[in-house]
């Protein structure tokens, strides 16, 4: 697997005995900075740490269209709502939505 380990210390030490039970296995190219243990005198079993190189995820473009309220008039958009009225009688909302769609872009 072409693995290394990262924790070479024991990880577990009693007044007879120091094992390594934690392991950090890591693959000779990855983004690891640091690693190592940590002692605390709460137990006999040490804290194993790794601090890696993360880079911040690529934001993703946002196209925003904008509408221009400018040349909008109240009686040619209800004028063209009514036209369409049948077709927002459909049970199918997909269909309702590309209609509406469809009569907006017009009007603005």
């Amino acid at each position: 697997m072409n693995l290394r380990q990262l924790v070479t210390k024991p990880t577990r030490i009693t007044t007879n005995t120091e094992s390594l039970l934690d392991v950090i296995l890591a693959s000779p190219n990855s983004s690891v900075q640091d690693s190592g243990i940590i002692n605390r005198p709460i137990s006999d079993h040490l804290v194993v740490f790794v601090n890696l190189k993360v880079k911040p995820p690529k934001t993703t473009l946002q196209y925003i269209n904008p509408r221009i309220y400018r040349n909008y008039s109240a009686e040619v958009f209800t004028r063209d709502l009514a036209n369409e009225a049948d077709s927002f009688l459909s049970p199918d909302v997909n269909s309702k939505l590309d209609t509406l769609n469809d009569v907006l872009p017009v009007l603005f």
